[in-house]
């Protein structure tokens, strides 16, 4: 008998096609023959990991498509490949105990992971980086930068650095409020002393209390004194006031009254110039009115133009 007349058989026992008689008689064979059992064996886990027909329960001619329809040298291949999965060639002598398809899958998987390799060793080599061209270096730039290194000089100018990659200094606003007390410090206002020898005479005594209060620095108490302006002392009493509001860094209180001083035909260039500093104070909030009250104080003739002109210099103007 063939190999493939043999593994025919083996497929018919398999598949229940040689009929009750046949498969008693094969099972007789198999029993006095261990190579057929071994045989069988194979046969019966290779129908199990690679289904070869469409089994059903029926006799049709469907159940009759089986390895009889593959070339027979395929059949002889694929039985070579189960023979060596279960064993060895020392174990092919021995004919050991049947293997289990775990064997296989793994062979498998190790052919798998072989064509993986050889295909990463086989990928084409990383293309070469540019080569990185030479930086063209005065010398004499160079020993003059060695020099300035060595004499400890801690600033060196680059050659050609353009403008925009060097560092600017930074940019600080300056401290409005810190610049107007200063000006306003070199020149501060004395009120003078009034004295009334009338007792009953409210007005002169509360004007003559606020400036006894503004001259030993108590600003509170002097706008509490002048909470009412009365018409007589008016131009006095709005003095002693703004400064007091000015003094107490309430800027905009005393920006009201400098402005209603402009009117005062006795202290308006003197109220222009508070004014000023009363908005320059609250910079940039007060930038529209600062900008007017600096172009009326700068007027040629004014008397304090050069002042403005000089603070306002100050400011970054």
């Amino acid at each position: 008998m063939t190999e493939v007349e043999l593994y025919e058989k083996i497929e018919d026992y398999l598949k229940g096609r040689l009929g009750s008689e046949g498969i008693k008689a094969f099972q007789a064979q198999m029993a006095e023959d261990p190579a057929l059992a071994q045989e069988v064996a194979i046969h019966q886990d290779l129908f199990w990991a690679i289904p070869l027909d469409d089994d059903d329960d029926d006799d049709s001619e469907n159940d009759k498509t089986s390895t009889k329809d593959m070339p027979t040298q395929d059949i002889v291949n694929l039985r070579k490949l189960m023979e060596n999965a279960y064993y060895t060639t020392e174990e092919k002598k021995d004919r050991p105990t049947i293997w289990t398809l775990p064997r296989l899958l793994g062979i498998l998987t190790l052919l798998l992971l072989g064509v993986a390799a050889f295909g990463w060793l086989r990928r084409p080599p990383a293309p070469p980086k540019p080569a990185e061209l030479p930086i063209a270096i005065d010398s004499t730039q160079s020993r003059n930068v060695l020099d300035s290194v060595q004499n400890n000089n801690a600033k060196i100018d680059l050659p050609n650095t353009p403008d925009t990659l060097k560092p600017k200094p930074p940019t600080t606003r300056p401290n409005y409020a810190t610049l107007v007390s200063e000006t306003y410090n070199t020149s501060p206002y004395a009120p003078s002393v009034l004295m009334s020898d009338d007792p009953d005479d409210l007005v002169a005594n509360n004007l003559s209390k606020a400036s006894e209060a503004y001259a030993k620095k108590q600003f509170t108490e002097t706008i509490r004194l002048l909470q009412n302006i009365p018409d007589e002392g008016r131009t006095d009493a709005l003095k002693l006031r703004s400064h007091a509001y000015f003094r107490l860094k309430r800027y905009d209180l005393a920006a009201l009254d400098f402005g209603t001083l402009t009117q005062s035909p006795g202290y308006q260039y003197d109220a222009d110039w508070y004014l000023l500093l009363s908005y320059a104070a609250r910079l940039p909030k007060t930038k529209v009115q600062y900008g007017a009250q600096l172009a009326k104080v700068t007027k040629p003739g004014h008397p304090f133009e050069k002042q403005a002109l000089a603070f306002n210099k100050r400011l970054g103007g």
